[in-house]
C-alpha cells in the first residue's frame, strides 16, 4: 500500500525534510523516481520505494553507529568524534525529529489549536447572542410599528365619525330652519280653513239673533 512522505518519516523517526532531502540524492533519486506518484497534490510512495528509502536511512544509521562505537573505543581521530557526536541526532545535517520531541511539538500545537478553537467558539456564541438581541429588537420595533398603525387607523376613524356627526347635526338644524316657513304656512292654512268653516255658522247664528231681538 502506498504511503505519504510524512507516514514514512514518522516510521523512521525523522522529519519530512530529511526524507525529501534523502530521495533527492543519488543514487536513490534515480532509483525511487518510478515508485513515486502524485495523487490529489500528495506524493505517494509505493512499497518498493518505501523499502529503498528505509534502506538508505539504515545505511546512514549504520554509519552513524560505527562512528559512535569508534568514539566509545577511544579510536576516533577528533574529526570522527565531531561527526559521530551528532550522528545519532542528524541525517545529512538535518536534525532528527525524535518521537519524544515530535510528541511535544504535537502536544504544543494541539494546545494552541484547542485554545484558538475555544476562542472561536466563544466568538460564535457572542455573535449568536447579538443576533438574538437584534432579532428581539426587530420584533419590538415591528410591534411598535403595528401599534402606531392601529392607533393612526383608530384616530382616522374617530375623526371621520366626528366629522360625520357634525355634518349630520348641522344638516338637521338646517333642515329645521328651512322647514319653519313650511310649518307656519301649513298652520296658517289650517287656521284659515277652520275659520272658513266656523264663519258661516257664526254668521247664521248672528242673523237669527238679529231677527229675534230686532237687530239688523
Amino acid at each position: 500500500m502506498a504511503k505519504t512522505i510524512k507516514e514514512i518519516a514518522e516510521e523512521l523517526g525523522v522529519s519530512k525534510q530529511a526524507v525529501f532531502k534523502k530521495i533527492k540524492q543519488v543514487p536513490l533519486s534515480t532509483e525511487i523516481e518510478k515508485f513515486i506518484s502524485t495523487v490529489d497534490g500528495k506524493k505517494l510512495v509505493s512499497v518498493d520505494g518505501e523499502n529503498l528509502i528505509k534502506q538508505a536511512f539504515q545505511r546512514k544509521q549504520k554509519t552513524a553507529n560505527v562512528n559512535v562505537d569508534a568514539k566509545d573505543d577511544g579510536k576516533d581521530d577528533g574529526k570522527m568524534f565531531t561527526v559521530g557526536s551528532n550522528a545519532g541526532n542528524t541525517v545529512d545535517g538535518i536534525p532528527f525529529a525524535s518521537q519524544e520531541r515530535e510528541n511535544t511539538l504535537v502536544a504544543t500545537f494541539q494546545t494552541a489549536i484547542d485554545a484558538l478553537t475555544s476562542q472561536l467558539e466563544a466568538k460564535d456564541q457572542q455573535l449568536a447572542a447579538k443576533d438574538r438581541q437584534l432579532e428581539e429588537k426587530d420584533k419590538q420595533l415591528e410591534r411598535q410599528t403595528k401599534t402606531i398603525e392601529e392607533l393612526a387607523t383608530s384616530l382616522a376613524v374617530a375623526q371621520h365619525t366626528a366629522q360625520a356627526a357634525q355634518a349630520l347635526h348641522a344638516g338637521t338644524i338646517q333642515r329645521q330652519i328651512e322647514d319653519v316657513p313650511i310649518i307656519q304656512a301649513e298652520e296658517l292654512k289650517v287656521v284659515k280653513e277652520t275659520a272658513e268653516k266656523i264663519m258661516p255658522e257664526y254668521e247664521k247664528r248672528r242673523s237669527i239673533f238679529s231677527r229675534i231681538f230686532g237687530g239688523r
